[in-house]
């Protein structure tokens, strides 16, 4: 059935059987010395279970609910060992494999597609015995599978009538979904951002709502679609005063402002480099330290400013702060242990030169795990672990697992002047890709300070707070000791927001020129610049209902009208196709 390996080395592509099993995008057969795949069930069928009841004397039964339930797929496998130390190696290297979580999952034959599983261990060895044939469970609380390959679409524009019978020209998603079962898109709008020949934000991006009505009607709204246009309201407008990418932090002062404690001393430079996160094929503009200078605890330089309007106003009482960071030690285990680093980001109190807000994030031990803490009002007020290796999820480099196949096709070929069908050899290459976070953000409204933190969310209550104002922004990067400093310890975007009112929905203008909201129809959430933020929803809202059907599907968009054509909001929506 499968071809003859020796059972010490692992598998090429074009041996592999054709139900060969992959997690996170590796084979098992290419882990596990004599390892091979014999066969796998559960895949195929999905059976349904059905809500039915009876009605009176009629015929028959009315169907009430249908749901898919958890789907278990058994894998039979075998492993052959010349030893049993050999075996004993093979089974451990096994077991270690299948010690994930709610991992990707995908097979040989379907390179393309993947399941969410739990790999369950139930093969009990023969005693005396080098080889085992036997099997595991993948357990599949989400019983779909689902495209590798994640769509984005972009609007188009189609010109119909209105009820008036005027004709007009709107932008609309024409979707063809060629999953087989429903799936739940994300949806996003990204407002427009420009600035004037002065280098001045103008402001003519701002909108007050978005909207995406489907085919059935069903609607998401987000934001307040009464919020009247900002060039004739009378009350205060939230105001960025600060957006900058870091190609450049002459306008920023260096090794001055406030750390979080004494043992934090400045020193050494900073420089600007333009980062490329290869696996996603990304390049960052960052500012990070050109040298940390010299001590026995915490050294390294740090930059501060002051954010003004232009009226020379500084700083604000409610504010939405927010950056993007990359921070992540060595891809090589053994070096990764022993860097050392850490990184602040504050906000200053301006009455009393306090830290009004502020995240920490020290690692200073051996391993690959910091500690992350928040700071309001000077006091502590969360501590956590957290971890920095390169590929980590918060701050970390893109993680892109490959899947390569390579199977053949029957084609017709002249073999010795005859016409014959031969096998034709090709290979196909399928990616995915985890992003990491890599936004915080500090958001104060009187005396509720919010944190998001690489898609973490703390809040606190701070009553003595209240009317504080935040007047400077420090940026403070460390190396400990004489240890060497983090692989990537860098800074690639700064946006401070003043808001004049009390509370977030008072705020005239919802939504700021170059911010991004996001609705997740999958788990009904919302986000705005990456943090969670469900006041933006409306009650009205069909998350149950708003999906994408197998066919055409069109989706219609709407925003506030009183925004400029040239500087409308760009709409996008990201959907994966799921199959039963």
């Amino acid at each position: 059935m499968y071809d003859f390996i020796d059972t010490n080395e692992s598998q090429s592509s074009a041996t592999l059987p054709s139900e060969a099993m992959s997690i996170y995008g590796e084979y098992i057969e290419d882990q596990v010395p004599g390892y091979q795949t014999l066969y796998v069930s559960g895949r195929e069928s999905l059976a349904a279970d059905l809500m039915t009841f009876e009605t009176g004397a009629s015929d028959g039964e009315t169907i009430q609910r249908r749901r898919f339930p958890a789907r278990t797929i058994t894998v039979g496998f075998q492993i052959l060992a010349r030893s049993n130390s050999e075996f004993r190696t093979a089974f451990n290297l096994l077991n270690s494999a299948l010690y994930v979580t709610e991992a990707p999952i995908s097979f040989a034959d379907e390179p393309d597609k993947f399941f969410i599983g739990t790999p369950i261990m139930n093969a009990e060895p023969e005693p005396g015995s080098n080889s085992v044939t036997a099997e595991f469970e993948v357990y599949c609380a989400d019983p779909f599978k689902y495209s590798i390959e994640l769509h984005v679409e972009e609007p188009v524009m189609i010109t119909g009538t209105d009820d008036a019978g005027n004709e007009v020209t709107q932008p609309v998603f024409v979707i063809n979904y060629q999953g087989t079962y429903r799936s739940y898109p994300e949806l996003s709008a990204i407002f427009a951002s420009t600035e004037d020949t002065d280098g001045k934000r103008v402001r003519l991006g701002e909108c007050g709502y978005v909207a995406f009505v489907d085919q059935n009607e069903n609607i998401i709204q987000l934001g307040n679609p009464e919020e009247a246009d900002v060039n004739e309201t009378q009350y205060p407008m939230s105001q960025p005063l600060i957006n900058q990418t870091f190609k450049s932090v002459a306008n920023w002062s260096a090794n001055s402002g406030k750390t979080a404690g004494s043992n934090y001393v400045m020193a050494g430079s900073m420089k600007v480099q333009a980062i490329k996160d290869s696996s996603a094929n990304k390049t960052f503009n960052c500012a990070l330290p050109a040298g940390y200078g010299s001590g026995s605890a915490w050294h390294g330089p740090c930059i501060s400013l002051t954010p003004k309007d232009a009226a020379g106003t500084s700083g604000a009482v409610n504010f939405r702060f927010s950056y993007q960071q990359i921070m992540a030690l060595s891809a090589t285990t053994a070096t990764a242990k022993k860097q050392r680093g850490c990184f602040q980001a504050l906000l200053i109190n301006a009455d009393n030169n306090s830290i009004l807000a502020g995240v920490l994030i020290d690692k200073s031990g051996a391993g690959t795990t910091a500690t992350m803490r928040t700071i309001v009002n000077g006091t502590v007020k969360s501590t956590d672990s957290i971890d920095l290796s390169w590929y980590n999820t918060r701050f970390g480099y893109t993680h892109i697992w490959t899947t390569t196949t390579k199977t053949y096709k029957w084609v017709t070929k002249k073999v010795k002047k005859k016409k014959k069908k031969v096998k034709q050899w090709y290979t196909k290459t399928v990616k995915h890709r985890t992003d990491p976070v890599r936004t915080t953000s500090i958001t104060k409204n009187g005396a509720v300070v919010t944190f998001s933190i690489g898609g973490t969310v703390k809040k606190f209550t701070v009553p003595e707070i209240a009317e504080a104002k935040a007047h400077q922004i420090v940026f403070y990067f460390g190396n400990y000791g004489t240890y060497a400093g983090l692989s990537s310890n860098a800074l690639a975007q700064c946006l401070f927001t003043r808001d004049d009112c009390e509370r977030f929905y008072d705020i005239p203008n919802v939504f700021a020129p170059g911010q991004e909201v996001v609705a997740d129809c999958d788990d009904a959430e919302i986000y705005l610049d990456g943090e969670r933020n469900p006041m933006l929803g409306a009650l009205g809202n069909d998350w149950e209902d708003f999906c994408l059907m197998p066919g055409t599907n069109q989706i219609g968009i709407a925003y506030s009208d009183w925004v400029d054509d040239a500087y409308s909001p760009t709409f996008k929506i990201k959907y994966r196709e799921v199959f039963l």
